[in-house]
């Protein structure tokens, strides 16, 4: 009953869309954002994507790639993914970092008894509770490859995924290399295949072409060189589009599914996705921090960082600030169509797409009528 009734209201919003659209009475917000009533909801944290320097890195990476897989009471899951690591069939040099991000079941156990049995593979690292963000950058902290790699405690990887992830970006003398992937439901399979693709001279109109899931993919490590990932944001994979994939120069993405992705009700992704939280304003906070950042690091305010965020605050945003009340969505609304208001310029429209056209205008005119009616949310 609940399925039919979000299709029914899917329907009307499309419906109402349409009709909307071809009345011409798009109605725009004037007035200016409440930025206190949004920093009220939420506090921003202090928390940023951007690092000085590595100094614990060595000049000299000692194997091919490092791969680094979070842990939080992983127990039910653990074999399945550390097993797939260990039974890769390669003559590259690699790594498991096992970070136990303080679990509170068997996880440390487990952990220790494959160190134990693998001193020459496995890293074992513990730390108290301070969430995925805080376990990835230690583990990027102390790996030794030239490349890494990220793996979900859900998930596994087929045998050959180190052997061809890592012989396409050293024959490709790639920044990135990202394969296909499989989601695994309780009552269904589907494989995530894309084409093959390779761009050589920077990622530009290929930056939306791909999925920028932190999985499956290799990354060259001087990609995390001045970046880590935002500690006690949600959201945080954020950074993955927009800013590594943005400052690689050579992105290689191969057809093959190499990557598992299990699906299952106590998934984060399934926690922060649906739920009535202003912690989801941190997708706005977290978007403008990525603009300082992505100063900093010396990337150019292009079309390219337009079109991400623009991306950013269409459907993504409004799905995760669905549920808030309306005048804080509303505020948060008018924020982001002032963010991109500063980023735009009037050369870029020419290159934009009939569909991003659609939302630039909706963003330039802050028409927060026609976001909510395009984002499919608006009876929400």
């Amino acid at each position: 009953m609940k399925r039919i009734k979000k299709y029914i209201l899917k329907l009307l919003n499309i419906v109402c869309y349409r009709l909307y659209r071809m009345s011409g009475k798009r109605e725009s917000i004037l007035e200016k954002v409440d930025e206190e009533l949004i920093f009220r909801s939420w506090t921003k944290n202090n928390s940023h994507c951007y690092i000085q320097s590595r100094d614990e890195w060595s000049n000299h990476p000692e194997l091919d790639l490092s791969i680094i897989v979070p842990l939080y009471n992983s127990e039910q899951f653990i074999h399945r993914n550390v097993d797939s690591l260990l039974a890769q069939k390669t003559y590259f040099k690699y790594e498991i970092i096992l970070v136990n991000d303080g679990s509170k079941d068997s996880t440390q156990r487990i952990v220790e008894k494959y160190r134990d049995e693998n001193l020459e593979k496995i890293v074992a690292i513990s730390q108290d509770n301070g969430g995925i963000s805080c376990a990835r950058n230690i583990g990027i902290a102390n790996s030794k490859g030239g490349y890494i790699s990220f793996v979900d405690q859900d998930d596994w990887v087929s045998e050959d995924y180190v052997e061809k992830m890592i012989s396409t970006a050293y024959a490709k003398q790639a920044d990135i290399v990202k394969a296909g992937f499989c989601d695994i439901y309780t009552n269904r399979i589907r494989n995530r295949e894309c084409n093959s693709c390779v761009a050589y001279d920077g990622m530009k109109d290929r930056l939306f072409c791909y999925k920028s899931y932190v999985y499956p993919g290799v990354y060259r490590r001087e990609l995390f060189e001045h970046i880590q990932f935002p500690v006690g944001y949600w959201y945080e994979d954020m950074i993955i589009r927009s800013l590594v994939f943005r400052q690689a120069k050579v992105f290689v993405h191969i057809p093959n599914v190499l990557y598992f992705k299990r699906f299952h009700s106590s998934n984060s992704s399934f926690t922060i996705w649906d739920v009535k939280n202003n912690k989801s304003i941190e997708h706005l906070y977290l978007s403008m921090d990525i603009i300082e950042v992505n100063d900093l690091l010396n990337l150019p305010r292009d079309i390219w960082l337009y079109e991400c965020l623009m991306r950013e605050y269409g459907f993504i945003l409004s799905l995760r600030i669905r549920y808030l009340e309306e005048n804080i969505k509303k505020n948060v609304f008018l924020k982001a169509c002032d963010i991109l208001s500063e980023l735009y310029k009037d050369e870029y429209y020419e290159e934009l797409s009939d569909e991003n056209r659609e939302w630039q205008s909706i963003f330039a005119n802050r028409e927060y009528k026609m976001w909510k009616l395009k984002c499919g949310h608006y009876f929400v």
